[in-house]
């Protein structure tokens, strides 16, 4: 997969919901499991539902562990740039939002590194049907720019990997 230059690099490019999307995520991925903390950072944007949407990233993440093939990179909560992983995850999730099913496929098939069967695609699905039926915006790619940030200039976190068996 060739990387996007007008992928999102850091959080301050991230629309609201992406970034609500993202801290949960990278919370459940270091073992932060606080459901009260997790459903706060979707409230806005996920409204009552948040602790489903909180149970099927789990899942999703469990899942991506387990029958992946390949390991995923997931940066640890507040770092301020994004893995190429996590720009993957987000693209899955507005994929899913957009109903460009084909594009859904193929970003879960680079992250799986393998056919995603349907249950990923459901999740994802769900997820971003509850984020939009909230008023949160997903976006393949952030505003247009005439510049992409080069990678040296982000500070680094030390990120996580996520399952990968080979």
């Amino acid at each position: 997969m060739i990387p996007d230059p007008l992928a999102p690099s850091g959080l301050s490019e991230l629309s609201a919901a992406e970034h609500g999307l993202l801290i949960v995520f990278r919370s459940i991925v270091a073992g932060h499991d606080q459901k009260s903390a997790l459903r706060w950072a979707l409230k806005v944007h996920c409204g009552p539902q948040s602790g489903e949407v909180i149970e099927i990233l789990r899942v999703f993440i469990h899942r991506v562990a387990v029958q992946g093939r390949r390991e995923v990179v997931i940066s640890p909560p507040g770092a301020a740039g994004l893995t190429r992983d996590e720009q993957l995850i987000l693209a899955v999730f507005a994929s899913a939002q957009s109903s460009d099913f084909t594009r859904l496929n193929a970003h879960l098939s680079y992250l799986l590194g393998r056919t995603p069967d349907a249950g990923f695609i459901a999740g994802a699905c769900v997820v971003a049907d509850i984020v939009h039926r909230n008023g949160g915006i997903l976006r393949s790619s952030p505003p247009s720019r005439l510049k992409a940030t080069s990678t040296a200039d982000r500070p680094r976190a030390r990120p996580a990997a996520v399952g990968g068996a080979c």
